[in-house]
């Protein structure tokens, strides 16, 4: 239930940020940066997970995943290529150096995807289940 949650935060800020940015108004990326946190934390403290590697696991799925579907979903609304990096947020400068489009993705995709699952399966990071 808290991935669906997160699902429409995401959603809800690719369309405010593109009203944003159609009327031309200053985004402050560390204001939204502790937006995101703020509701990341609303949501565990509200769901309450049994474990603490489930916390753990749900910030960098959701650090991961947002900094996927966010750039896509804007870029999607915006009529901009997939893979157009922005040059103001701190995450895109960093992204701006890898020259392949479809590895960004990829290293996006396979982290967000790998630490949701680490959520939902938190025994599979014990020592115990792997001998």
């Amino acid at each position: 239930m808290i991935w669906i949650f997160w699902l429409f935060f995401i959603i809800e800020e690719v369309v405010r940020n593109y009203y944003m940015i159609k009327k031309k108004l200053t985004i402050n990326h560390g204001a939204e940066a502790v937006i995101r946190l703020c509701f990341s934390i609303a949501l565990v403290i509200v769901m309450d997970p049994a474990l603490w590697i489930q916390v753990v696991m749900f910030f960098l799925g959701a650090f991961f995943s947002f900094w996927l579907l966010f750039n896509i979903g804007l870029n999607a609304l915006r009529g901009k290529p997939f893979g157009y990096v922005g040059k103001t947020a701190w995450l895109d400068k960093i992204e701006a150096f890898s020259p392949s489009i479809i590895g960004n993705v990829f290293f996006k995709a396979v982290l967000a995807t790998g630490f949701i699952y680490a959520y939902f399966y938190p025994e599979l990071l014990s020592s115990n289940y792997w001998g």
